[in-house]
């Protein structure tokens, strides 16, 4: 073992001498460098995270925040809407009162309606029939008339004849 000098290029890019008759003790440098290196990077890395934790916790506050604002907002609202519900709730069971009260009138008019059409049916069957037999009593009087006056002019003729004939003798 000698004294040569060998380099030895960590990644940061700077060059570092190492012994290489002391194999510990070049170990424990290059050990100490990469520490070095490490502890860098974690302190870069802790920074990263810090600042994306700090990110992540504003989005979140100002999500919250809208969320609690949109939730008050609706909260404060939930009384109108519950009145306009209970009116309109109020305003349905009156149409549908209304309804069912125009449905019994319908049915009952209807019923009166179909009552007053049977007895005007039969009403005017019954004057029908009057008219008919009427009809018939003054088409038999008629010819019971024409009958009787038939025999009348009948015997007119007859007696004329033996009038014209008496005349003639």
């Amino acid at each position: 073992p000698g004294s040569r000098l060998r380099s030895c290029t960590p990644p940061n890019g700077s060059t570092v001498a190492l012994p290489t008759s002391n194999k510990a003790a070049s170990e424990s440098a290059i050990m100490a460098v990469v520490r070095g290196q490490m502890a860098s990077l974690e302190d870069k890395l802790s920074v990263q995270i810090a600042r994306v934790q700090q990110q992540g916790d504003r989005l979140r506050e100002a999500t919250f925040s809208r969320v609690d604002s949109k939730l008050s907002t609706v909260e404060s609202l939930q009384p109108k809407y519950d009145r306009r519900m209970a009116e309109l709730s109020g305003n349905v069971k009156g149409l549908s009162d209304e309804m069912q009260a125009q449905i019994r009138r319908i049915d009952m008019m209807d019923s009166r309606v179909w009552e007053w059409r049977h007895q005007l049916e039969e009403e005017l069957r019954g004057k029908i029939t009057e008219v008919e037999q009427a009809m018939q009593q003054v088409n038999s009087a008629q010819r019971i008339a024409k009958a009787t006056s038939e025999d009348v002019v009948k015997k007119l003729t007859q007696r004329l004849l033996r009038v014209e004939g008496m005349v003639e003798e």
